[in-house]
């Protein structure tokens, strides 16, 4: 039983450790797919700039690489000083302009701005139903109308656009899951899911090779008696002779003496006397210390003989 016991709590301990690691897995294969979520909205932003910049027929100077603090745009018949936290470059203020004055003239679309983002994210191994949250003003556009499959996907963080913070755009990805499978790093899974499955192997062969002892009740023998020493068992009659003279018993605890007598070094594990006697009961802790309790009384006259108990394991009879 204590064995049994023992094996279940491996068992446990190996499902819970293999649970572990494939959550902390998947949180890992998670955070790589939002990883390339980020560098393939990145890569969108830009060409979806270029496309409505050439479209608009802007022409700016070619930019001599010089760090700017700050930019002068126009608002309506007024010119307004933008400055900037840090320096940035020439490059990039012109951009963050450009995207100012393109959502007033030739907005961001949704649904083209998310065939580019659904291309590169294939492009980086991500499937999925995706989509682009476009925000002017902080009002809403959605790609496809669709605002309710966002509430469950994987969404980017809002990337703001242009010189004033008024124009941004967020991608969310309903990814499946092979694109998971895909980004987890799964060698960690393997070696805890191999061991598993060898420990669990190992633990049923051992369970098989286990020595179970049949009962004696069932099992006839050649043999009319059984004697070690001063102990005899008549085995036709059923009867105990200690020192030559009958003592009374019962026929369990004669199927059990025999059962010493006959087993190698006369050593039965608990598991033993279990499965011989009590096969379909959970424990049989009780009844078994109580026979053994009823045995050892039997032979308490004599000095050199005992039943020992080995502890956590069985009991053995000791004889000279």
């Amino acid at each position: 039983m204590q064995k049994k016991r023992s094996f279940l709590l491996a068992i446990l301990v190996i499902t819970c450790c293999f649970s572990i690691t494939l959550i902390i897995n998947f949180r890992q294969g998670k955070h790589n797919i939002l990883s390339k979520m980020t560098q393939a909205l990145q890569e969108s932003i830009t060409i979806d700039y270029h496309k409505r910049f050439f479209q608009n027929n802007v022409y700016i100077p070619k930019p001599l690489g010089r760090k700017m603090k700050g930019i002068k745009i126009a608002v309506g018949e007024k010119n307004e000083n933008i400055l900037f936290k840090d320096s940035i470059d020439e490059q990039t203020a012109h951009q963050l302009v450009d995207q100012y004055m393109f959502a007033q003239f030739t907005p961001i679309i949704p649904n083209d701005f998310n065939a580019i983002f659904k291309e590169k994210l294939k492009e980086k191994g991500i499937t999925g139903k995706t989509g682009i949250i476009y925000r002017h003003n902080g009002i809403p556009q959605y790609s496809d109308n669709d605002s309710v499959s966002v509430h469950s996907a994987l969404r980017t963080h809002i990337k703001m656009l242009d010189i004033k913070n008024t124009v941004s755009v967020q991608g969310w990805v309903d990814y499946n899951w092979s694109t998971l499978f895909k980004h987890t790093d799964t060698k960690n899974l393997w070696v805890v899911l191999v061991g598993y499955i060898v420990f669990l192997t190992i633990g049923l062969l051992k369970k098989r090779k286990t020595r179970i002892v049949e009962s004696p009740i069932v099992k006839e023998e050649n043999l009319e008696y059984r004697e070690i020493g001063k102990i005899k068992l008549d085995l036709k009659e059923k009867l105990l002779y200690i020192n030559g003279a009958n003592r009374p018993i019962t026929n369990m605890d004669f199927e059990l003496l025999r059962m010493f007598l006959k087993a190698p070094d006369h050593y039965l594990s608990r598991e033993d006397i279990k499965q011989a006697f009590w096969p379909k009961e959970d424990s049989a802790d009780d009844k078994i210390n109580s026979h053994i309790t009823s045995l050892r009384s039997k032979i308490k006259d004599l000095e050199e003989y005992s039943i020992k108990r080995i502890k956590g394991k069985g009991y053995c009879l000791v004889v000279p």
